[in-house]
């Protein structure tokens, strides 16, 4: 995303994941038409094979592979050019494997996708989520993760929580479908997720 807010994209088109309109691949970057005819992108993220933008004006839009309702369009057809959700006003948002996530702008956060090790952050570990769903622990986000399977959500006090696929998320081996907080020595202040591990920075240190 450029500083005139206008999203960029090149590389593998497979499944629309470019946003471009076709499955090409496109080897240099090139402007996103859709959201640019739309505003002015704030925020955007990348998965595996979809891709999640938010803009100036709260719009979140999906694009990409649909499998497992990853889009949140109630379907599992792909799209290759930006689709809008009416439902959600975000703030920020979070793209993994095979699910999306979205902070809204009065700090709730709505999951949908793939829900096999509760990375959607709904209680039934079970199949998929298509649309757009409440994670009801959640308050006061300011932003989200994601990892392959695995997610997370930093509020505005500084509290980091994290579900999903156990592996590297501290805790345990088993999934984990209801938001844990984490315990750390101060406030987190910033996060990275990766495939299967997170980075905390806090007032006393990273983690």
């Amino acid at each position: 995303v450029a500083q005139d807010g206008k999203a960029y994209t090149c590389g593998m088109g497979q499944d629309g994941r470019l946003g471009l309109g076709d499955g090409k691949d496109v080897a240099t970057p090139t402007i996103i038409k859709t959201l640019a005819d739309a505003g002015k992108v704030s925020a955007a993220a990348c998965g595996d094979n979809h891709s999640v933008a938010v803009m100036e004006d709260g719009a979140v839009y999906t694009w990409g592979m649909g499998s497992g309702g990853r889009l949140g369009h109630q379907s599992t057809e792909s799209l290759s050019t930006p689709k809008k959700l009416p439902e959600l006003k975000g703030s920020c948002c979070a793209a993994g494997g095979y699910h999306t996530l979205v902070g809204t702008t009065d700090g709730a956060v709505f999951g949908f996708g793939y829900n096999r090790k509760g990375q959607v952050g709904v209680l039934s570990i079970d199949g998929t989520v298509m649309k757009p769903t409440q994670i009801s622990k959640l308050k006061n986000v300011v932003d989200v993760y994601c990892g392959t399977t695995s997610s997370g959500a930093l509020t505005k006090e500084g509290a980091l929580y994290v579900w999903g696929s156990g592996r590297g998320l501290s805790h345990g081996n088993q999934p984990v479908a209801e938001p844990m907080a984490l315990r750390f020595k101060g406030a987190v202040k910033k996060v990275a997720f990766g495939a299967t591990h997170f980075l905390a920075v806090t007032d006393s240190g990273i983690f």
